[in-house]
């Protein structure tokens, strides 16, 4: 079965701009197994840079055993490399989604997506369902309650005030 993959580090902006590799192999596991590989093949790479401890560094700084740095090592590893895997040709899929986000699909077609089934933080996940559908932000393309918008005037206007009371003087 064919299936693509793509791989990132949390540290350089995770999947974004990650580019998809295309695999065949027997079952989605599989995959995942495969993704993840090579996500973590990644970060050892980058091991011993911008923040990212090798062995030696675990064991010097946590005063542990080798084998408790392996686990140590594992965690950090784990919780830095994320991978995405799709039964679907992204090239489809992003157009797919670019459709949901133009408004022009339905939410039944968003159970279709792989994003389901893809290895993103719940967070990732729900913005871009809320994106998708306008859920959030209002018709001035913020966030904001209208309380807090009014709050955010008020602040504006005083500001405004003191800046022409200022160049009055």
């Amino acid at each position: 079965m064919k299936f693509w993959i793509r791989t990132g580090l949390k540290t350089f902006g995770g999947l974004r701009g990650g580019e998809w590799e295309m695999i065949d192999t027997t079952s989605e596991l599989a995959a995942k197994s495969i993704a993840e590989d090579y996500a973590q093949q990644e970060y050892d790479q980058y091991a011993g840079t911008i923040g990212m401890r090798t062995l030696d560094q675990i064991i010097s700084e946590e005063m542990v055993t080798l084998a408790d740095a392996e686990g140590i090592y594992n965690r950090e590893r784990d919780a830095e490399v994320v991978f995405e895997v799709s039964d679907r040709d992204p090239k489809q899929r992003d157009t797919f989604e670019a459709m949901l986000a133009s408004g022009h699909g339905s939410e039944d077609d968003l159970y279709d997506l792989p994003i389901f089934r893809q290895q993103t933080p719940y967070e990732s996940r729900q913005d871009d369902l809320d994106a998708a559908f306008g859920l959030w932000g209002d018709e001035d393309g913020d966030d904001f309650t209208p309380e807090i918008e009014a709050e955010i005037a008020a602040e504006e206007e005083a500001e405004r005030l003191a800046n022409t009371k200022e160049m009055q003087t």
